[in-house]
């Protein structure tokens, strides 16, 4: 359960996972930060300065490093000046979010497509007069007959950034695609006296929940939970990668979490199942 500080690896629903590495970054990338990886696990995203524009910016994978992704840049102008940070979805997408600070009007989450450049898709993910927005990631199961159901992650706070932000779930059925709207999956989490969520992310099959909380004064950790009952209860602390003192987050996974990626000490890291 949550506050456990470690239990059998081999009861472990993701990993267990290696010594963490340090992800390497193009230095033509200033201080990256906000990693996140579609499901091909070769296009990102990460929120940078890059010829001195700061704000979303698409990178590459090349084997060994994360290289500004020059082609998906053609644009990309205009990720890192319309929006307030982003996330990639499993196809490549961006699902950006816009907050209070730098829009006039009610915070948004907008899906951007890219073709020849980045175009927002109609109508936007998600919108609140009250709270600012932000993405974790998004994926999509099958429904049958090639039709999906697509989920968002999301992290919602308040203005004044005096109250814990609370995670939910939205989800898109296969007959409105477009349509998003909250499951309540995460209220379990929610519930918990003292939490106070920083981020999350969702296997392939939406079955395991990687997020990253606080529990009253102590710093945030990483914790993975399964999906039953239809809801995410607390779960537990994932094995082996949690360090006394040391303060995790900006989690992110790909399709089965055998690869998680994180954020520690300003720097992001990541870490592949034994």
């Amino acid at each position: 359960m949550l506050g456990t500080q470690a239990f059998d690896p081999f009861d472990a629903l993701c990993g267990p996972y290696g010594v963490p590495t340090q992800v390497q970054f193009d230095s033509a990338l200033g201080q990256p930060t906000d990693f996140s990886v579609a499901a091909d696990g070769l296009h990102g995203l990460v929120t940078a300065t890059y010829n001195g524009i700061t704000g979303p910016t698409p990178i590459l994978f090349d084997g060994t490093t994360w290289v500004v992704d020059v082609p998906r840049n053609v644009g990309a102008i205009r990720l890192a000046t319309a929006l307030s940070g982003g996330h990639m979805g499993t196809t490549g997408d961006v699902y950006g979010w816009l907050d209070h600070d730098k829009s006039p009007d009610p915070p948004i989450v907008v899906q951007y497509v890219f073709t020849t450049s980045w175009s927002a898709v109609v109508p936007n993910v998600d919108r609140s007069t009250i709270l600012d927005l932000t993405t974790g990631n998004e994926v999509e199961s099958d429904a049958g007959n090639g039709a999906k159901t697509r989920y968002v992650v999301e992290l919602r706070h308040d203005f004044a950034g005096s109250l814990p932000a609370k995670l939910e779930i939205l989800a898109a059925s296969p007959a409105a695609p477009d349509t998003f709207a909250p499951t309540g999956f995460t209220d379990p989490i929610n519930g918990i006296a003292g939490i106070a969520p920083t981020g999350g992310v969702l296997t392939g099959d939406h079955e395991i929940f990687v997020y990253s909380a606080k529990l009253g004064a102590v710093e945030s950790h990483l914790f993975e939970t399964p999906f039953s009952k239809f809801e995410f209860a607390a779960g537990s602390p994932i094995a082996l990668l949690g360090v006394a003192g040391k303060a995790d987050d900006q989690p992110w996974i790909n399709g089965d979490c055998s690869q998680i990626w994180f954020r520690r000490d300003g720097v992001t890291w990541t870490a592949q199942k034994m």
